[in-house]
C-alpha cells in the first residue's frame, strides 16, 4: 500500500488557528508591548515621599505587583491605591523596598524595577 503524502497534510479547517488561539497570541503580543513606569524616574525614593507607578501601552488587566525584601508578593490594592493599570503610594517607607513589575490577568509579566526606599533622616543642629 503507497503512502499517499496527501493524507498527512492538515485540512484547511485544522490549519485555520481557533479563537483561542489567536487570544493566546494577542495576549503574547501584549506582553512585549507592557512596560512598567515609575515617578519619579529614579529608582531611590526617600521615606514618606509619593511614587506612582504605571503599565504603559499595555491593554486593561494589568497590575502592579511588588516583591519585598521580606518575599512577600502582593498586589497594588494591598499597598497602593489603584486606578485602572497605573498604582499610586502616598507615601512609602523603608519596608517598600523591592522588586516591581506588571502582570496581565494571564500571567504575562513586563519589565522589572528595584526600588530602594531610605529611611535616611537629618537632624540638623546648632
Amino acid at each position: 500500500m503507497e503512502d499517499n503524502i496527501l493524507t498527512h497534510l492538515p485540512t484547511l479547517k485544522e490549519a485555520t488557528p481557533s479563537a483561542d488561539h489567536l487570544q493566546r497570541y494577542s495576549s503574547m503580543l501584549e506582553a512585549l508591548h507592557a512596560r512598567l513606569t515609575v515617578t519619579p524616574s529614579n529608582s531611590q525614593v526617600f521615606r514618606d515621599e509619593p511614587l506612582s507607578l504605571r503599565c504603559e501601552d499595555a491593554s486593561d488587566g494589568w497590575t502592579v505587583r511588588r516583591n519585598t525584601s521580606d518575599g512577600k508578593i502582593t498586589e497594588c490594592e494591598d499597598w497602593g491605591r489603584s486606578a485602572g493599570s497605573s498604582c499610586t503610594s502616598s507615601h512609602m517607607d523603608t519596608w517598600d523596598s523591592g522588586v516591581y513589575w506588571c502582570e496581565s490577568t494571564e500571567g504575562s509579566t513586563s519589565n522589572t524595577i528595584t526600588i530602594t526606599v531610605s529611611g535616611i533622616e537629618l537632624i540638623l543642629s546648632e
